[in-house]
């Protein structure tokens, strides 16, 4: 309680004022759950530190739980609140948008509300308007709520009161604050404030005043009052004894004279040692401008510094990397070099089998060009054998085309004597008719003669056919020769592509043995020119001179 009692004399009072009646409206006594309308602060959990209090502002802070929102929509569903609060707020709310603050504040209540803070009337407003002149005139500042109080104007305590009657609220306003006092108090704290030497000071007043002077401050007119609207069945809160009575402590006074005087005081030796005070303000900001300046160039050496020192650990992570690549790339290579001796070493036994192969393939070349050089002889020789067999075949044709022919003559002769002697048979008959002695032995001749004609007809018909027997062998051994040649023929043909098959097997083994021969020599200077990469990479450098 003791930092409640070290803040701003015209910040406690609002919030002590608060709390002190939702003391009186506590139903059993359990904690209840608060909204702080405007409360970005959390300053009201100080004061209630049992409740739940939550927060609602238009304007963002650190504090946790804050909800951003307009009091004039609140994000909240009906009666979700016992407390609804708001502290000073309802003055910097536009005026076309305060019924709605009204209204919004009592939807979300199932409760109370409570609306603290300043009411419009004429000594309100010449209240304010003193303090302006005075923070105007002795300090040179603007205030910046109080000129927006002025910029929006005060709300009317009668207005907000009949607006939390119609949402349902039996409405007590409770005041604050003695205007006269809160006045010249506040003249005296913006004063203390606006001084750093002078802050110490004014920690001490608003001490004293809270703890001594607070109860008692509401007699006359008040500059506060707090609206509060009891709503459904919750009951009304009493201010009976709410607060003390309305006239300040013994010895009250003679301590505010007192602090009164040491102000005057510090005020009349300001004008003294004010313009020394400016000198060395003036002094102190162009030091400062100096300190500034220095800090920039230090904060770039610094930003430098840093740069180069991340510049150098980037380049020192940059050469173990790199350390580490060519180390792994090292051990890449050795692993390629060892598998490349490996396959070397397998490849060589290979290289040596297909030589060996190589050899054999062409020695069986040789023995197969040797067979089809005898093959082509003996398809010459039986060629020449077929040739001449078709020459004496022809010889024999045309001989015994010769003898068919002279057959035939012989025939045609024997025809012409068999006709001769039929001729003279016909006349041997007639004579035999003349003379039948001459018929008995012209009847032998006939008989002698056609046994001569059948034995030539038989003859003939022999020769005939053996003739044709003769031409039918001579016909198939032509054939069985002409098959042989063809036979021959293609024997030649297979030998031959054999022959052309054992060429290309040959040379593809030669093109493989060169092509494998030319990957050897390729691997050995790739070894080489590793091996020496190798070298240079392990050779020790030379000291530096």
């Amino acid at each position: 309680m003791d930092d409640l009692l070290s803040l701003p004399f015209d910040q406690y009072q609002r919030y002590r004022l608060v709390a002190d009646l939702v003391e009186r409206v506590r139903p059993g006594g359990r904690p209840l759950r608060i909204l702080d309308v405007g409360g970005r602060t959390a300053l009201l959990r100080k004061f209630l530190p049992d409740d739940r209090v939550e927060l609602v502002d238009v304007e963002a802070s650190e504090e946790e739980g804050l909800v951003l929102g307009s009091g004039g929509a609140l994000p909240f569903q009906d009666g979700s609140f016992d407390v609804v609060a708001a502290f000073d707020t309802l003055e910097h709310v536009p005026p076309r948008a305060r019924k709605a603050f009204v209204t919004e504040c009592a939807r979300v209540a199932a409760r109370h509300v409570i609306l603290a803070g300043p009411y419009r009337t004429p000594q309100v407003d010449e209240a304010e308007e003193i303090l302006m002149g005075f923070l105007a005139d002795k300090l040179g500042v603007k205030h910046r709520y109080l000129a927006e109080h002025r910029d929006y104007g005060l709300p009317v305590r009668a207005k907000v009161e009949e607006w939390l009657g119609s949402a349902g609220g039996r409405v007590l306003s409770v005041g604050h604050a003695n205007l006269e006092r809160w006045l010249v108090l506040m003249c005296l704290e913006l004063y203390l404030d606006n001084d750093p030497l002078l802050r110490n000071l004014a920690q001490r007043f608003f001490a004293f005043y809270n703890a001594s002077m607070y109860s008692s401050d509401h007699g006359g007119a008040v500059y506060r009052h707090a609206v509060v609207a009891s709503l459904g069945q919750s009951r009304e809160p009493s201010i009976e004894g709410l607060f003390d009575a309305p006239a300040a402590p013994q010895g009250a006074t003679r301590a505010l004279l007192a602090m009164g005087l040491e102000v005057i005081a510090f005020d009349g030796e300001k004008d003294a040692w004010s313009p020394e005070l400016k000198r060395l303000e003036k002094v102190i900001r162009g030091l400062e401008k100096d300190l500034s300046g220095h800090k920039k160039r230090l904060g770039d050496t610094v930003e430098n510094l840093q740069q180069h020192k991340a510049t150098l650990k980037d380049e020192r992570a940059q050469r173990k990397q790199e350390a580490r690549e060519q180390a792994s790339i090292i051990k890449s290579h050795v692993k390629d070099l060892a598998g490349h001796e490996k396959t070397l070493a397998r490849l060589e036994p290979e290289l040596a089998a297909q030589v060996e192969a190589s050899k054999e393939l062409a020695a069986d070349l040789e023995g197969h060009r040797a067979h089809l050089t005898e093959l082509k002889s003996d398809l010459e020789a039986q060629q020449t054998a077929a040739t001449n067999l078709e020459a004496s075949l022809l010889e024999s044709e045309q001989v015994r085309e010769s003898e068919a022919a002279a057959g035939a003559q012989v025939v045609t002769e024997l025809e012409a004597e068999i006709a001769a002697r039929g001729k003279l048979v016909k006349e041997l008959e007639v004579s035999l008719a003349e003379n039948q002695e001459q018929n008995l032995h012209l009847g032998e001749l006939l008989s002698e003669e056609r046994s001569l004609r059948e034995e030539l007809t038989r003859t003939l018909g022999q020769q005939l056919k053996d003739l044709a027997t003769d031409r039918d062998a001579v016909l198939e051994t032509l054939s069985e020769v002409q098959q042989h040649r063809t036979e021959v023929l293609a024997l030649l043909q297979e030998t031959q592509a054999g022959a052309e098959a054992l060429e290309a097997a040959l040379h593809a083994s030669q093109a493989e043995e060169a092509r494998q021969r030319a990957e050897i020599e390729r691997l050995r200077q790739l070894v080489g020119s590793r091996l020496e990469s190798f070298k240079l990479v392990f050779k020790p450098e030379r000291p530096e001179a």
